[in-house]
């Protein structure tokens, strides 16, 4: 790829269909709409499994009780995006609440050995009306500004949601790290983020540039511009405005009298460094989680920032010939 083709890989897909409605290409903006729904619900998954993982580790830990607590706590606390979407029709805390009951459900149905495999809850929950009722209400209309607008309201509500579900599963994980120090925190991660199986690799079968574009899918999926660049052995997906953990830093998470924790020795689970936030501390297992190389190392690293939620974090995808 050259450097115009990696520039515009980086882009948001807002962008990309912002920039399409007005060179008049509106033909061409559905054909980015479904990638973009997908990569927010495909990140939307991956946290809803994360909070199935967590719960199940608090109630095998603390019980049913606590848990519930922890739920209720929940319903209180502030979003990082205080303004909800205007399509759900009722207030924030009401929907908050119905929300909650249908992760709940959602997480039982996860956790369960016995769940249908084709479960899925009514069209008019708000967990089903938020993931997709814009999407599937979008028409490409012959009006530029009707179209954006259209898109506008989807990119709002997804990402409405997705902050939604970065604040609860970090509050799941600052409990896990109250209740059982930095040992807590580690074990979340580690029984959340295993390592995927040869059988299970997204990226077998892939070139170098693929993989590239898997990887930039998947960190997209938090609605953020990335930067990239290529070197000779690696291609480095830049975050300049991390719009998970480091939205939670930058939303003052982290601080007050509802501070999140943060990991308080220096290991390798927060990068050799004291006061982590307990979410950032996930992506230390990006490396052992991710897939292998042909040549059996680590296909992928992850740089943190100096100063999370302030700086540029790293996402270093290396090429498969790289020995």
């Amino acid at each position: 790829m050259d450097a115009s083709q990696l520039r515009q890989l980086g882009e948001t897909r807002l962008t990309q269909i912002r920039r399409l409605i007005a060179e008049g290409e509106l033909s061409a903006v559905g054909q980015l709409c479904e990638p973009m729904h997908n990569e927010f619900t495909g990140m939307q998954d991956f946290f809803l499994n994360w909070l199935a993982v967590f719960s199940a580790m608090i109630i095998d830990k603390d019980g049913d009780q606590a848990l519930n607590t922890l739920w209720e706590k929940i319903v209180d606390r502030p979003p990082l995006n205080a303004a909800p979407p205007q399509t759900s029709g009722i207030g924030q805390v009401e929907l908050i609440s119905k929300l909650i009951e249908n992760v709940r459900l959602l997480i039982k149905h996860i956790n369960s050995e016995h769940a249908p495999a084709d479960f899925r809850l009514d069209e008019d929950s708000p967990w089903e009306q938020l993931r997709h009722h814009s999407y599937q209400q979008l028409t490409i209309t012959n009006s530029p500004k009707k179209t954006l607008q259209l898109v506008e309201q989807l990119h709002r509500e997804q990402i409405w949601l997705h902050d939604i579900l970065i604040l609860w599963v970090t509050v799941f994980v600052s409990y896990l790290g109250e209740q059982y120090g930095d040992e807590g925190v580690a074990e979340a991660w580690q029984s959340a983020l295993p390592p995927i199986a040869d059988d299970a690799d997204p990226t077998l079968g892939l070139n170098d540039e693929q993989r590239l574009e898997l990887f930039v899918s998947m960190t997209r999926g938090h609605g953020e511009t990335l930067q990239i660049s290529e070197a000779k052995d690696h291609y480095d997906i830049t975050m300049p405005r991390c719009g998970s953990g480091g939205k939670l830093i930058r939303s003052s998470a982290y601080s007050g009298d509802a501070a999140l924790y943060k990991i308080k020795q220096a290991s390798a689970i927060s990068f050799n460094r004291s006061g982590f936030p307990c979410y950032c501390a996930h992506c230390s297992l990006v490396e052992h989680s991710a897939p292998k190389r042909d040549n059996g190392r680590a296909s992928v690293e992850l740089i943190a920032a100096q100063s999370p939620g302030y700086g540029a974090c790293v996402c270093r995808v290396y090429k498969q010939d790289n020995d």
